[in-house]
């Protein structure tokens, strides 16, 4: 798999210059912990006890070998119509080891100790999704979001992971190449309809964090994929008016601006301007820009998602302010089967988990 590789490198602090007391200085160092190794895990899937001899790629048609242990069985699967369709099955041997024939195209294989899934293979793994699986896997558990894996490798960028986020972007180039962009609907294997739709927000972060990756290493190939963000971007022939989307992309152009001049029109144009009423993506714009966002936050602001609230909590911490009801709202991680994870309708959410991690680093305000 192509791989942008860091020489030497060091973070780049984003902040506001102001002082202000960070409210999450004294969080337990175990939460962050917990929360990187499970968007570590979303990021670059979990294969548990389950080995496999080998990386066949999408084209290979044939047999598959591998190891397991504390499994009776292994499953392979074929990604047909965004479907998983089982193609063979087969009990391990001595020591754990098996074969299984695999098809044309994405391919997936589980092993399962009765009822329990206990490891998961994907071929090939390109979008972070979640990796356990509590029963067979039904014809919409490989669908994504691609604003996950491009808030994902902002959460390990600014936790000092630099390497693993430019291992996040790495796969998606073959795809934003493709589709001018990241469609807004895909499966974790970079496959979506020919007519998608963009995500202007997944793309305009995914493409900001290859800037800030390229600032860090000042590698060229970097910078071109920067670039290549931004030019989808430039191609809308538009400025969306949801601060959503224009905050990542002024982001982008900000960055870009300073390699290359030519980005200031775009950089101004994408300009996230604060309203009337306040605004988390409005209120984290100036904190980064360097305004004080304390007479513009609103302490009784309601976030709609636990993503939101998590971007609204770091806004806050910008205007050095305590976020309400804090520990209760650390308690609410969840464990999972690796790291823990915040939850969103009963079930782990990357986005807010990625919000969380960022919110905590103190990097990003």
């Amino acid at each position: 798999m192509y791989r942008f590789v860091f020489v030497s490198v060091c973070i780049l602090v984003l902040a506001s210059g102001c002082t202000v007391t960070d409210p999450f200085a004294d969080v337990d160092p175990q939460i962050k912990i917990d929360l990187s190794e499970f968007l570590h895990t979303v990021a670059f899937g979990w294969e548990g006890s389950l080995s496999v001899a080998d990386s066949p790629g999408l084209h290979y048609v044939g047999e598959v070998t591998g190891s397991v242990s504390g499994a009776s069985e292994v499953r392979a699967y074929s990604y047909i119509d965004s479907e998983p369709t089982e193609i063979d099955s087969v009990e391990p041997g001595p020591g754990g080891n098996w074969e299984l024939t695999v098809l044309y195209g994405p391919k997936i294989v589980l092993a399962w100790q009765d009822e329990e899934m206990v490891g998961q293979w994907l071929e090939p793994r390109t979008f972070v999704n979640y990796p356990w699986l509590e029963s067979e896997p039904g014809a919409d558990y490989y669908l994504v979001d691609p604003l996950d894996t491009a808030l994902v490798a902002l959460a390990l960028y600014m936790n000092d992971q630099l390497q693993d986020a430019a291992d996040v972007l790495a796969p998606l180039q073959a795809v934003h190449q493709e589709f001018s962009g990241l469609p807004e609907s895909v499966d974790v294997f970079g496959r979506a309809d020919a007519d998608a739709a963009i995500s202007i927000e997944a793309t305009a972060w995914a493409g900001y964090v290859a800037a800030l990756l390229a600032k860090a290493s000042d590698q060229a190939v970097l910078w071109a994929e920067a670039e290549a963000y931004a030019g989808y971007l430039e191609q809308l022939q538009y400025v969306p008016n949801d601060p959503r989307q224009q905050l990542p992309g002024m982001l982008l152009f900000e960055i870009l601006t300073s390699h290359n001049n030519e980005y200031q029109a775009l950089a101004t144009a994408w300009e996230v301007q604060a309203g009337d009423q306040y605004d988390p993506y409005a209120g984290l714009a100036m904190a980064l820009s360097g305004e004080r966002v304390s007479q513009f936050v609103d302490t009784d602001f309601a976030p709609q998602t636990e993503a939101e609230k998590w971007l609204h909590f770091n806004v806050l911490a910008a205007a050095g302010e305590t976020p309400p009801d804090l520990e209760a709202e650390l308690d609410a991680l969840t464990g999972q089967p690796v790291g823990s994870a915040l939850m969103a309708d009963n079930e782990p959410c990357i986005a807010a988990s990625a919000w969380m991690s960022i919110a905590l680093s103190g990097n990003f305000r």
